[in-house]
């Protein structure tokens, strides 16, 4: 995770952009949490999307899954991610705004226009 989220900086260098609202989704959420931890100054807001601190927010069901292969654990994405442990990650970023949208772990992809719904309200708050 501390490759990609180095990798990550490199790419906005290169790119001069100025700080981004950056969403991460599954993997992506754990490497958007390193990468705001190591370059908070590049990160104007983060959309969080069934992402774990370490495997102690995963539910012990789903990471006896998750090691035996993605195909078995996408039978269990509605129960991915303990709420508790996301609320944990919320409570710890600052200004944080925490939103539920009912579905899986899958949500973006799954129930699309409600995901978005909620993203773009964010980014037009954080604009």
């Amino acid at each position: 995770m501390d490759q990609f989220a180095d990798d990550l900086n490199h790419l906005l260098e290169k790119l001069k952009l100025p700080p981004v609202i950056l969403l991460g989704f599954s993997d992506g959420t754990n490497i958007a949490m390193k990468f705001v931890f190591k370059y908070p100054e590049k990160v104007k807001a983060l959309i969080l999307n069934g992402g774990n601190l370490n495997t102690k927010g995963v539910k012990g069901t789903t990471q006896f899954f998750i090691e035996l292969g993605y195909k078995v654990a996408k039978k269990f994405a509605h129960m991915l991610i303990k709420k508790d442990h996301t609320r944990e990650i919320a409570g710890s970023i600052p200004d944080a705004k925490l939103v539920f949208v009912s579905g899986n772990h899958f949500i973006a992809n799954k129930r699309s226009q409600a995901f978005n719904r909620e993203v773009e309200k964010f980014c037009l708050e954080k604009l």
